[in-house]
């Protein structure tokens, strides 16, 4: 799996005041799982990535090259929705 980088998604949700279960229920995930996704030891989806991006109010490219995608430039969004991050 790509490395993820927890700090960054850990301070965001300091940033927003939400609390990683909050997150979780938010996006309709079991808290297990978002822990898991969070951690680099659960494949993030792009729908995945989408949808943090939106709730956490961040471009989903940020999510993205926290999630450990690289070879995206700042506005860019990958076309291939079918792959999972960790095939991009």
């Amino acid at each position: 799996m790509k490395q993820i980088d927890t700090g960054w998604f850990k301070g965001l949700l300091s940033d927003r005041q939400i609390s990683q279960r909050q997150l979780a229920f938010k996006m309709g995930m079991d808290p297990a799982s978002m822990s898991l996704m969070l951690r680099g030891k659960r494949k993030m989806h792009l729908q995945d990535a989408e949808l943090l991006a939106k709730t956490l109010r961040v471009r989903v490219d940020e999510i993205l090259f926290h999630a450990g995608v690289r070879g995206l430039g700042p506005g860019e969004s990958p076309s291939l929705r079918e792959h999972k991050i960790s095939d991009l």
